[in-house]
């Protein structure tokens, strides 16, 4: 993630599951690595990993401090985060204020939210979401409850996202109130096998393409998006996109 807050990214779609160290020894020596977990395990501990933490895991605490430095040393920075979680709001809360987030995550309306002028003056500067439930944390969102719109987001062909007679239709309505403040644009490929290949990006992640969509989204549905979720960030253009359609490049 600290990568990807370098070349630009403000918003991230993570998930985050319990897992607890093992290892195992295939002749060659012991390999540690994360087994995906419960709530009922009380050697729990949150990661960050995508379906399953024994493909590759981060703890949660340590994902999250580069965030918080970051923020700290860029005080006109505003973030929003989508969390797929898996783990008790309680727990990712503690996890969010012992990685030093707290100070700056906004916790005002999540209906009605203030200019990024007025965020970055309050200091609270990034705003917590959760595809799950959230209570008792006031300040973490029910993402697709009142906040957030969003885009279909299970793409198999590279042509659904960039043809012009497709992208209407790649822009209906999926989960989130049609009033949502808040619009996500889902824009990545993820074939049949679940896997997300880089020559995939390589065609959706080029500024043209994510330019074209983002302004036919506007036309299908009166907003243009908040956030562009795509694979592979580091292909293509997608900083280069968002600049065009903020007018500023």
């Amino acid at each position: 993630m600290s990568d990807q807050l370098k070349r630009g990214i403000r918003a991230m779609l993570i998930d985050i599951h319990y897992g607890v160290p093992g290892s195992y020894d295939l002749g060659g020596g012991p390999v540690k690595y994360v087994q995906t977990t419960d709530a009922t395990n009380p050697n729990r501990q949150l990661y960050l990993c995508h379906e399953k933490c024994e493909l590759g895991s981060t703890p949660l605490v340590d994902g999250l401090k580069p965030i918080a430095a970051f923020l700290k040393s860029h005080p006109r920075e505003v973030m929003m985060f989508v969390n797929e979680d898996y783990v008790a709001p309680s727990d990712f809360a503690a996890a969010a204020t012992k990685a030093g987030l707290l100070k700056y995550i906004y916790k005002g309306s999540p209906t009605r939210f203030p200019t990024l002028g007025k965020m970055i003056d309050s200091g609270q500067r990034v705003v917590m979401t959760s595809e799950a439930k959230t209570a008792p944390v006031k300040w973490y969102f029910e993402a697709y409850k009142s906040t957030l719109r969003e885009t279909p987001y299970s793409f198999a062909s590279t042509g659904l996202l960039t043809d012009p007679a497709e992208l209407t239709n790649s822009c209906r309505a999926n989960r989130g109130p049609a009033n949502g403040p808040l619009f996500l644009m889902n824009h990545f490929i993820t074939r049949s096998n679940g896997i997300s290949y880089a020559e995939d990006s390589a065609i959706v992640n080029t500024k043209a393409a994510i330019v074209a969509r983002a302004k036919a989204c506007k036309a299908a549905r009166g907003m243009m998006p908040t956030i562009i979720a795509v694979n592979n960030v580091e292909i293509g253009d997608v900083v280069g996109a968002a600049k065009t359609l903020n007018g500023l490049g």
